[in-house]
């Protein structure tokens, strides 16, 4: 009989002897204490298989004794000694079982938890199902160490999977509680977790103060390793806003802590990154330390990131036209660099194009930069897929939970009657029969509610199933409209210019007007998905409002066209449902986009205004050339405008003045 057999067995055996054994029985608290202290023991030691004997002695008498709390405590120890066994089946039947014996127990929270790890390491969805039950379960236990201990991994755990919101939800309760019980080591863990997600979100201001919070905290209790990934964390962070000076400054307290404590693990990683902060003022420094970096990842066999430093020696070594070195530093990159390591090969095929190009090959540049731009475009297909995938595994979860809820609605209808039962027995014959009358009512009731559960449980998934359909044929349609443009017209050109190449006379002046033009569609590739960026997860963070005054930051800062906005804008943008906010996002893009390409325009004005019908009229107004009306009229651009507005039931007027161009969005407000 297998291990696996064995427990379930053993389960079995324990619940038929919870309903036979009598309540006199010889054992006693005393007893079921001391063989708890004695697994406790052994788990410490590692002694696992003597650890679960003892636990399994003491759920025999836990569950004679019907201490349900004590029961249920113990299937959560043996669960996780399973767990730290890697026997992940039998951990989850331990789990599952602690919570079947006691549902609202703070064991049954710790046990859902559990399950909850367990299924993260599966890549299963139904993590997040078992870490929601755990975290309510805490919500309603009184204030302790271990609960904010739970809610700060949870934290962790919500991270991971993308749900920024309840992470921060519950890290703050995590953060608040570890200050009132001053727990600095604690808190630092927690604060670290917030900046991390600050930073993703964009949020460099805040994650910069958490960064700062978890360093000094570190510095506090005298953690020297943390105190070195702190001042790490802040590097990275200065590094990605420009800020040299700060993050130089930072990286070197990292690397003379880590140097002085002999900890060489991921020591090149911040050696390099260094070097990439000193190559945008100092190219000798920056060659020094990527050749430190390079020394020390060799040391420390660290062949994941050795590409990354062997690419940035080459590209070095290409702009000081040492092409010997540069052939040396590719080559060895090539060695390392795994296949499924997208940006490593993207550098990599990027540094090859500019090495073929600076020693006057420009076929073998060509083919390069084709590899960089098919690299390029998957990418963007793993984005969009993994946009795709996002929605199915929501709606996997949203099933799940609906299945589940039901298993524990049947459980409670169960466990009602049971006990309904046991008390019929004190009363008369009449009772009795009264009883019985009212339990066919309720099952009558209960049927019917369940009949009508299943129903608009049926008509939410076709709903989802529609949804989920409509917005990948959307995504689809997107891409297809505005790569139409680049790939068809762009490519055409370059590809009539190589085959004129073997009749040229000024074979180099043509070649570098091809790799110009490649280069030029790489960049228009890079506004479209930026353009294609899904509205959905910007607007789980900010208003609708805020992102277009953030968009408009962006469109003056990297564009050089001077933005003259009216503020504040219309709270009504931020009251619409997502789906008209989306498209209404997607004109104010196009109508950007077109002023970048076409207008020449050196200024944008940005107006609106509601007339006394109730219109929202809202004007994009720049000072450029004008536009050609019916070549307008007929692009992809102006169609995806015109899909959009008729979506949203509105007008789209596209006005051409003496001083430039009008776009003007038309909306009819609800009274």
């Amino acid at each position: 009989m297998t291990n696996c057999y064995k427990h379930i067995f053993f389960l079995i055996l324990i619940s038929f002897q919870m309903n036979v054994l009598c309540a006199n029985t010889a054992y006693n608290d005393t007893e079921l204490d001391s063989l708890l202290i004695k697994a406790k023991t052994l788990e410490v030691a590692k002694k696992y298989e003597a650890a679960i004997s003892a636990y399994e002695e003491a759920l025999v008498i836990a569950s004679n004794l019907n201490l349900d709390e004590n029961t249920s405590f113990i299937y959560n120890k043996i669960g996780v000694i399973y767990y730290k066994k890697k026997e992940y089946t039998v951990a989850t039947k331990y789990f599952k079982q602690s919570i079947l014996n006691d549902s609202t127990s703070v064991y049954a929270a710790d046990a859902n938890f559990n399950l909850a790890l367990l299924y993260r390491k599966k890549k299963d969805n139904s993590a997040l199902t078992y870490l929601n039950r755990s975290v309510l379960m805490y919500e309603a236990e009184a204030d302790s160490y271990k609960k904010f201990k739970t809610f700060s991994k949870a934290g962790i755990l919500y991270k991971n999977h993308h749900d920024y919101t309840n992470a921060m939800k519950y890290l703050i309760q995590a953060y608040k509680g570890f200050t009132i019980l001053n727990k600095p080591q604690d808190k630092a863990g927690v604060a670290r977790t917030i900046a991390i997600i600050q930073r993703t979100l964009g949020r460099f201001d805040i994650a910069e103060m958490y960064y700062k919070e978890a360093l000094r905290l570190w510095i506090k209790v005298g953690n020297r390793k943390k105190v070195s990934d702190g001042h790490n964390s802040l590097a990275n962070i200065y590094s990605e806003q420009l800020k040299s000076d700060s993050a130089i400054f930072h990286y070197k307290k990292a690397i003379a802590l880590r140097t002085d404590l002999g900890v060489q693990k991921h020591l090149g990683r911040i050696v390099h990154n260094l070097g990439a902060v000193y190559y945008m003022d100092d190219i000798q420094r920056a060659k020094k330390s990527y050749a430190e970096a390079l020394r020390l990842k060799k040391t420390t066999k660290d062949s994941v990131s050795l590409p990354v430093t062997y690419n940035e020696l080459a590209m070095i070594a290409v702009e000081e036209k040492q092409y010997t070195k540069a052939t040396a530093y590719l080559d060895s990159a090539f060695v390392y660099i795994k296949e499924n390591k997208i940006k490593d090969n993207l550098r990599f095929y990027e540094i090859k194009s500019n090495y073929y190009e600076a020693i006057n090959q420009p076929e073998n540049a060509l083919i390069f930069q084709k590899k960089y731009q098919k690299l390029v475009n998957d990418l963007f297909q793993i984005e969009r897929d993994e946009i795709i995938q996002q929605y199915q595994e929501q709606l996997q979860v949203y099933q799940k939970d609906q299945k589940i809820d039901e298993l524990i609605i049947n459980t409670s209808s169960l466990e009602e009657m049971i006990e309904n039962q046991k008390k019929s027995i004190l009363y008369k014959n009449i009772m009795l029969l009264l009883l019985g009358f009212l339990l066919i009512i309720s099952l009558g009731v209960y049927f019917y509610y369940r009949q009508q559960q299943k129903i608009n449980l049926q008509q939410q998934k076709l709903e989802k199933l529609a949804a989920t359909y409509q917005g990948q044929e959307s995504i689809k349609e997107s891409i297809s409209k505005d790569l139409h443009d680049i790939i068809t017209t762009s490519y055409d050109g370059i590809r009539l210019k190589i085959l004129a190449l073997s009749k040229a006379k000024e074979y180099d002046k043509i070649s570098t007007s091809i790799i110009n033009e490649i280069k030029d569609v790489n960049q228009q590739i890079r506004l479209i998905s930026h353009r294609l960026s899904p509205l959905r997860s910007k607007i789980k963070e900010a208003t609708l409002t805020e992102i277009i005054v953030s968009q408009l930051s962006e469109f003056q800062y990297y564009r050089k066209i001077f933005v003259h906005l009216q503020m504040p804008l219309p709270t009504i943008l931020d009251e619409m449902n997502l789906s008209d906010q989306t498209n209404f996002y997607g004109i104010f893009l196009e109508a950007l986009h077109n002023i970048e390409k076409h207008s020449q325009a050196t200024e944008v004005k940005v107006s609106h205004r509601v007339t006394k019908d109730r219109i929202l009229e809202f004007d994009i107004a720049d000072n450029g050339i004008g536009f050609n009306e019916e070549k307008a009229t007929s692009g992809i651009g102006i169609t995806n405008m015109k899909q959009r507005i008729s979506l949203l039931n509105g007008d789209l007027f596209i006005i051409n003045t003496k001083k430039g161009t009008t776009i003007r969005i038309a909306l009819q407000l609800k009274e």
